[in-house]
């Protein structure tokens, strides 16, 4: 299986860091593919702005997910959402571990979704659970408290 790990956490001598790091190991003894985007340690950017898209279809107003489908079309979106993109289209199973803040994940990982889980091929449209992108792929949540 190829696994994807989208990690949360700004320490690395954390425990929920101790937990990746063995978690990854586990997964590749039992012959499993992985590939981890640490979003603290990428310094990823969490900020959905007009930034994200080289060709805006509505220069006047940014409807970001108008943007997203129509950029995600021309091939003009950000070269950060496009690695994290196909990272995940290249998974079977996607991973979100991350410490819980205040009833939710780190803001860096809410601001990694919001750019990346892609208006038209993630979500929406029509036939969308039978026909889109992530039609077929599993998801699970580790968290630490």
């Amino acid at each position: 299986m190829k696994i994807f790990i989208v990690y949360a956490h700004n320490e690395p001598k954390s425990f929920c860091h101790a937990l990746l790091e063995r978690g990854v190991a586990a997964l590749q003894q039992a012959g499993h593919d992985v590939k981890v985007s640490d979003l603290y340690a990428m310094e990823f950017n969490p900020v959905a702005s007009a930034k994200d898209f080289g060709q805006r279809q509505n220069p006047d107003y940014l409807t970001y997910a108008l943007e997203q489908r129509h950029n995600y079309q021309a091939n003009s979106l950000a070269p950060d959402i496009i690695a994290e993109f196909e990272k995940m289209q290249w998974a079977d199973l996607v991973i979100f571990h991350f410490p819980l803040y205040w009833f939710s994940m780190p803001a860096i990982m809410k601001g990694w979704i919001d750019r990346v889980f892609l208006s038209g091929p993630c979500y929406g449209g029509k036939n969308f659970y039978e026909a889109g992108k992530m039609a077929g792929k599993k998801a699970m949540l580790t968290m630490t408290a």
